[in-house]
């Protein structure tokens, strides 16, 4: 068996131990009838929700890299590729995140703003793997983010000029 398939192995055996468990850690929190006890198996579950993704996309990467090994050389690189948009990514990321937060930061504070800022980070992980996510403008994102986590209506977030005007 190759380091590879190994590696393949492990990561598929770590994402079907977190799927049991956050299905415990949700069953779990179904049950429980201690608000207290609610809100920490939340935290837990989507901290191993989120581990679970992760190992999946690490699934995906392997594959993608086994596949890349035995593609021709004239074909496009995606892992060039990645390297090429990370940045643009992860400035994308900040400019949205920063601007939700303010969002939290404003209306919530103690474990509620933790909470609201982990969903935060969950769905901007996600959504960061679509495609429209350096597409999308930045103020419509963070419209979007501020919905689904039923941050009030009324705040204004502003962006700076660069970040309005989208991808270059």
């Amino acid at each position: 068996m190759s380091l590879h398939d190994r590696h393949k192995e492990f990561a598929a055996e770590l994402a079907e131990a977190g799927m049991a468990l956050a299905r415990d850690i949700a069953e779990a929190a179904l049950k429980a009838e201690a608000v207290a006890d609610k809100i920490a198996l939340a935290g837990a579950h989507e901290r191993l929700a989120r581990s679970v993704r992760l190992t999946i996309q690490l699934c995906e990467r392997l594959e993608r890299n086994a596949a890349q090994a035995e593609r021709p050389s004239d074909q496009p690189d995606i892992t060039a590729l990645e390297r090429r948009l990370a940045p643009q990514l992860d400035l994308r990321k900040a400019q949205v995140r920063a601007a939700v937060r303010r969002s939290i930061e404003q209306d919530y504070e103690g474990e509620d703003a933790e909470i609201l800022e982990r969903s935060l980070e969950g769905l901007l992980e996600e959504w960061a793997l679509t495609r429209r996510f350096l597409d999308e403008p930045p103020m419509a994102m963070v419209s979007v983010l501020r919905r689904k986590l039923k941050l009030p209506d009324d705040l204004r977030v502003e962006l700076p000029q660069a970040a309005r005007a989208g991808p270059s």
